[in-house]
This record gives C-alpha cells, structure tokens and sequence, in this order.
C-alpha cells in the first residue's frame, strides 16, 4: 500500500461535512487551522509531529463538549477524525486549568482562538479606604481580581519572620486575571516550618503590609492617594497591583514618598504590573524569586 495513501486515510469519520451539524462544522474548522490539516483527511504523521498542539487540539474539544447542549457534545465525529477516545478529553477541572497556562494562553492567541480583553469603564474617584486585616494566622491569602476597587491593611505585632509571595495567574474562561498574595509570619513562640524561611529576627518587630489594587491607573496619577495613605497608615510594605505603566514610574512614587527599596514587575500584555515598596524603618525585602508569574521576597530585620 502507498504510505501516503495509508496516512490520509488512516481516520474515517462517518459523516461527510454537508452533513455535519453547525456547531460540528465550525469545532472542524477550528481544529483544521490548529493542526494544519484538512477534514476528513488525517495525516498520521502531521498530527503525531505536533504533540502540544494535540493537547491544546483535546482542550479545545473538551470545552465544547462541556459547554454546547447534549445532543452537540455526544457527537463523536472529531473523535473518529482525529482517533481520539473519550478518555482522552481531560476533564472539566483539568481544562479549566491548563486554559490558564501561559503557554497555553500564548498558543491561543497566536492563533487567534483567545484575546486580549478590552478596557472597562470605571466612572470613579480612587481614593481608597483600606479594610483592616489583623494577621492572626501563620499564612494568610488575599486573591485581588484585576477589576476590583480594593484596598486592605494588613498587620501583625511582634513577629520574628515574614514572607510574601505574589502570583499571577489569567483565566481563559472568566477572562479575568487575577493576583494571590500570601502573607507567611512566624512569631517568637510559633516560628516558621518552612525550611527555607530566613532565620528569626533577634528582636521581634511589627509588620504592616498595605495592598492596593490600582486598576490599571498611571501610578503618577495615584500620588496623593498614595502619599495620603502613607501619612495616615504609615504601612512598612506598599503593595500595588495591576499597574500599566514601566518601573520608572513606580522610582518616581517611590522617591515622592519616601520609599527607599523599589520591586517591580512592568506589565506585559494581558499580565498586569506589580509594585512592592519598602521604607526601610524595620524591614527590607530580600528577592528569593523574581519571574514575570510569581515574586517572592523574605522581610529581613535592619
């Protein structure tokens, strides 16, 4: 038999495309401009030379078939076309991870199957008034939503350690992107378990973190907000996330309020900026990890 032959006819679908229902026949389209391939054609060796874009190929199929109607996603014949068995399709929680990727993301959009999202209109004034949080536990989250209008102020007394993590993280499906911070502390008596934390300080100290998220706005446009909650709270550690702008903007701020230590993370496309400023009363930062999805830094006693 001709080996060119056996490849194309390698997957036989059962139906023809006229007779394919609408939803069938553009999922098809989708994955032919994916996989570079021609329905019912299925090149054996095309498909099995492009490994990542087989995963992102059974991605896409299963979001079909977890969001079309029932009758759309039991239809089997993109898995005839492509010999896919059902156990093949990640389930629902696995796609809805692997859709927030960064890879995953950039293949997308190279692609045209996924984009950026346009601004949205906030008729505002921002002058935050931060919520106080008392940390009270060893480890605590705060998940901020590029869109949300909030601010917090975070405090513990006499601690002896401290970390804070940042990651970012963009979700395909709610087309939201969003920041987690962790807040670590050990206290005299309850000392971190992370062996990697830096040693406890000699002396206990007080911590004050405080979280704004600016909304996209230039942060030379936010300097009296900022120098208003500097003068009122007096946080040790300023946390601004979704900025817009480069890190020149964030030296500015800084030297406008009196912060000596300047961390930041300029915003690339979809993925929002990040700002992290010390004042040096108590407490620098110390980098341990520094990516454009995560940083994290140890709070050493000066």
């Amino acid at each position: 038999m001709n080996v060119n032959l056996w490849q194309q006819s390698v997957c036989s679908p059962s139906k023809e495309n006229k007779d394919l229902r609408e939803p069938i026949k553009e999922l098809i389209e989708v994955l032919e401009a994916l996989l570079s391939i021609e329905y019912p054609n299925c090149p054996l060796n095309t498909v099995s030379n492009k490994p990542m874009m087989m995963d992102i190929a059974k991605l896409i199929i299963g979001y079909h078939q977890y969001t079309s109607e029932k009758e759309i996603a039991s239809d089997k014949t993109v898995h005839e076309w492509l010999n896919i068995g059902p156990d093949e399709i990640p389930p629902p929680q696995t796609i809805f991870k692997q859709l927030q990727q960064p890879h995953m993301i950039a293949t997308l959009t190279a692609h045209g199957f996924a984009s950026y999202r346009l601004p949205v209109m906030h008729i505002r004034i921002y002058h935050p008034s931060p919520e106080h949080i008392e940390l009270t536990k060893p480890e605590t989250t705060c998940t901020i939503e590029g869109y949300m209008n909030v601010c917090y102020l975070y405090t513990a007394e006499e601690i002896v350690q401290a970390r804070i993590t940042i990651k970012t993280e963009a979700n395909i499906l709610s087309e939201v992107f969003s920041y987690e911070i962790k807040i670590r502390i050990g206290k005299k008596n309850s000392s971190s378990n992370l062996h990697t934390h830096a040693k406890p300080y000699r002396h206990p100290t007080d911590l004050s973190v405080m979280i704004c998220n600016t909304m996209g706005a230039e942060l030379s446009t936010l300097q009296k907000d900022v120098k208003k909650i500097v003068h009122t709270y007096e946080p040790k550690i300023i946390i601004l996330t979704e900025t817009r702008t480069n890190s020149i903007e964030a030296y500015n701020l800084a030297s406008e309020i009196g912060y000596q230590q300047v961390i930041t993370e300029d915003p690339v496309n979809y993925n929002g900026g990040i700002c992290m400023l010390s004042n040096l009363r108590n407490l620098s930062m110390k980098e341990l990890m520094h990516t454009d999805k995560e940083i994290t830094v140890d709070l050493l006693k000066i």
